[in-house]
């Protein structure tokens, strides 16, 4: 039985630590408070009966809250903050030592995760289960972020954004970048329109619409409405640009373009487009389109194409803008470069298009072997030319 209850603890620690980098403010919001002193050395510690401890976890993890405030009340309020060098008090406080163990299992590595952890960023998370075995405990580093929204549970998306997961991908990446967690989907206002994919995904209208294999011809004003949704798509992209830096997320970048298309009375195309999670598509460095924004910073070097799309009116704008961010190497810079000089190169070219004018009727062409049979066939022609 035994055995049962410390694989359970186990694998509640598991769950837990993995929901706990799951809401990046909850190291500034959550446990920032209940140190000592900003910056100190120690350890979250909650601790108690296996039961009590797994009731904890579950009314966190089953909650619907997305702000660590209202989502980890439970938990926080019963834990309390322990400064590095009491932890070991506290540890002995729990631990009944046996004849066989003369320390509390699962402590292997504390020490030196408390002080090789970056209190700026981080929180060692221990749980201490009273009573079983003697007492165990598990631990573990939950890294935060402070620059960016109080919103959570942020996985790691899979099949498109069709389902998530709190465990990073084990694809075979052709780069050196990973993917990083995603935020929850941001609203959209009752008073602005929304697609029919909005609830379940699927762009039916779209695929139904005659424009798909006509192209349609606007009058003065259904193009006068494309030409406004065409502006507010670049105030958008604008506004997305002004925030590119070293250190900002694609994540912040998406809330930017979200509230920047809300704000325009319109709706972000990408957002539930085939189940799509996010309002912009920001693809860095070696992503080559349709990158979905995470909480990874953009470092000095890397370059990122924002894609912006609206549905402004009834009418779609689609435009995006490749940034570089900090300094970035001169070949990668030669490259955009050279991309956006082939785009304003073929925009000279464009032109309305010209009234196809009727074709004369051709003349039936005769190969080299028929003219070579007639000629045979016929030598007074032949002589007649040449006498003349």
């Amino acid at each position: 039985m035994a055995h049962k209850e410390i694989a359970a603890f186990e694998d509640l620690a598991t769950q837990i630590f993995d929901f706990a980098e799951s809401f990046p403010r909850l190291a500034d919001l959550g446990v920032e408070p209940l140190r000592g002193s900003p910056g100190e050395r120690g350890a979250l510690l909650l601790q108690g009966p296996l039961k009590m401890l797994q009731t904890v976890v579950m009314v966190t993890v089953n909650g619907k809250a997305q702000g660590v405030a209202d989502r980890f009340k439970a938990l926080l309020s019963r834990s309390k903050w322990v400064a590095a060098d009491a932890v070991d008090g506290a540890l002995a406080g729990s631990f009944t030592p046996q004849p066989t163990r003369p320390w509390m299992s699962g402590a292997e590595g504390l020490k030196e995760r408390l002080r090789e952890h970056d209190p700026a960023t981080q929180f060692v998370l221990l749980l201490v289960a009273e009573g079983l075995n003697g007492g165990c405990c598990q631990h573990g580093t939950v890294s935060g972020i402070a620059a960016v929204e109080d919103r959570g549970p942020c996985a790691f998306v899979l099949d498109h954004g069709r389902s998530r997961t709190g465990k990073r991908p084990g694809f075979n990446y052709s780069g050196s970048l990973r993917p990083a967690r995603v935020t929850p989907a941001r609203p959209v206002p009752d008073a602005i329109a929304k697609p029919d994919y909005f609830s379940d995904g699927n762009p039916a209208a779209e695929a139904a619409h005659p424009a798909r294999n006509t192209p349609p011809v606007l009058n003065e004003a259904e193009a006068a409405k494309m030409r406004h949704a065409n502006r507010i798509g670049r105030e958008i992209l604008d506004a997305a640009a002004r925030v590119v830096r070293v250190g900002v997320t694609t994540d912040e970048i998406d809330r930017v373009v979200h509230d920047a298309t809300i704000a325009a009375g319109a709706y972000p195309a990408p957002l539930h487009y085939h189940d799509f999670p996010k309002s912009v598509c920001t693809s860095v460095n070696e992503v080559v389109c349709h990158g979905i924004p995470d909480l990874r910073p953009l470092e000095d070097g890397d370059i990122v194409n924002v894609d912006v799309s609206a549905i402004v009116d009834g009418y779609h704008t689609d435009l995006n803008e490749t940034f570089c961010v900090g300094t970035v190497a001169a070949p990668v810079r030669a490259l955009v470069k050279a991309s956006h000089d082939s785009l304003w190169k073929v925009r000279t070219r464009r032109r309305p298009r010209r009234p196809r004018r009727a074709r004369r009727p051709r003349r039936p062409r005769r190969t080299t072997r028929a003219l070579r049979r007639s000629t045979s066939a016929s030598p007074a022609c032949c002589t007649a030319t040449s006498a003349a």
